[in-house]
């Protein structure tokens, strides 16, 4: 038994929404709290992924720095969809190796890894400040409980940031003007981390955290999670946007999923409530009820809205699909939607969009990226 490797896996009740949602990178790699799972993992231990056929073999190797491990590896296992404390992450993976194995690690009676084979002991990873995400509706769950605004400070001390007023905190090189800037942390503090930008008048609600070298310009960000290298100028509340996503126009987003490569057109609304304040089912397969009154969508990496395009709740939307109009229903990967019809993307004009993109912000296209847009293409024609 190897005492030194953390194996990461996908979790199938999540892979679905992985394959129709992503194909930047998996969710091991998503900078949700600052630090990513590998990140956070690969100051004490040496990390591996154990692939399954939903990246048909290719990671991105310039995204996602790890080595890809098959079945039979060695190690103490741990689904890569949890999301909690840095601190705690690392705490439960020496508490589990002292033990020495076997050990089952839960989450409540889901099982979420394991270390040797056999029963032997349980442990909890709620008890480390940690929790897990199986839909993409349970991020806007985690937004809304307690232990987001209280893991925010821990994050600010453990990325080393500075408190330059009551529950504001901000990394290196940070253009922040306190004197246009509203800044209402009663809820929950607000971190700002290296390179960002928070330009003119902006309304900064917390918990919230903006991630290294995004743009702010006339935005009311509240409750929310922004990813590294965005440009954000409308209102964003109770939502997660990964990276690299553009919204910086007149817009709303709430209580939704936002992918990797997103951009926003002007005027653009994600809606989060229907007007009959009922429950929002979200499209997918016949339908799944959230017992949620306020839910918006769920954008997949790539998605485009033209200007003025108005999304109901509950809406799927697949990798690389271009939105136009009022959007009423789910859309899967790949389509131009327009008027309630679509029309199948041609993969070379889909990557081509992508190359320009990626050249807007200095990042190379990588060569096996190529293969698992084709591969993740040829899953939904």
């Amino acid at each position: 038994m190897d005492m030194e490797r953390v194996v990461l896996y996908p979790d199938r009740e999540y892979e679905p929404f992985l394959a129709y949602l992503h194909i930047y990178s998996p969710p091991l790699a998503w900078r949700l709290l600052g630090p990513s799972l590998l990140e956070v993992l690969s100051r004490g231990y040496e990390v591996s992924y154990r692939l399954t056929g939903l990246w048909a073999g290719y990671i991105p190797s310039k995204r996602v720095p790890v080595e890809v491990v098959g079945e039979n590896s060695d190690g103490l296992f741990l689904v890569e969809n949890i999301l909690g404390s840095p601190k705690g992450l690392m705490r439960l993976v020496d508490d589990v190796f002292s033990l020495g194995g076997p050990v089952r690690i839960v989450y409540n009676d889901v099982l979420v890894g394991w270390l040797g084979e056999g029963k032997g002991e349980e442990v909890d990873i709620t008890g480390y400040g940690l929790t897990l995400f199986r839909r993409p509706w349970d991020l806007m769950d985690f937004l809304g409980s307690r232990l987001f605004p209280s893991l925010l400070a821990e994050v600010a001390e453990y990325l080393g940031l500075e408190e330059v007023v009551e529950g504001l905190y901000v990394g290196r090189d940070v253009e922040i003007d306190l004197d246009k800037t509203y800044i209402d942390v009663d809820e929950g503090p607000i971190l700002i981390l290296d390179g960002c930008e928070v330009i003119g008048f902006n309304h900064l609600v917390g918990p919230l955290i903006i991630g290294e070298s995004s743009w702010i310009y006339g935005a009311k960000l509240s409750r929310s999670i922004v990813g590294p290298v965005c440009k954000l100028g409308g209102e964003v509340s109770d939502s997660v946007i990964l990276g690299y996503t553009n919204s910086a126009h007149h817009s709303y987003i709430g209580h939704s999923l936002l992918g990797f490569w997103v951009n926003i057109g002007a005027g653009t609304v994600l809606s989060d409530l229907k007007n009959t304040y009922g429950e929002v089912r979200v499209k997918w397969g016949g339908g799944v009820s959230t017992g949620r009154i306020k839910l918006g969508s769920f954008l997949g990496d790539h998605v485009k809205t033209s200007i003025n395009t108005s999304i109901y709740g509950g809406s799927v939307v697949g990798v690389s699909t271009h939105l136009h109009g009022l959007v009423d229903r789910s859309v899967p990967p790949f389509r131009i939607y327009r008027d309630g019809e679509e029309v199948l993307m041609d993969i070379e004009k889909a990557m081509e969009i992508a190359r320009r993109m990626y050249s807007r912000r200095g990042v190379e296209w990588d060569d096996c990226e190529e293969a698992l847009w084709r591969n993740r293409y040829l899953m939904f024609v």
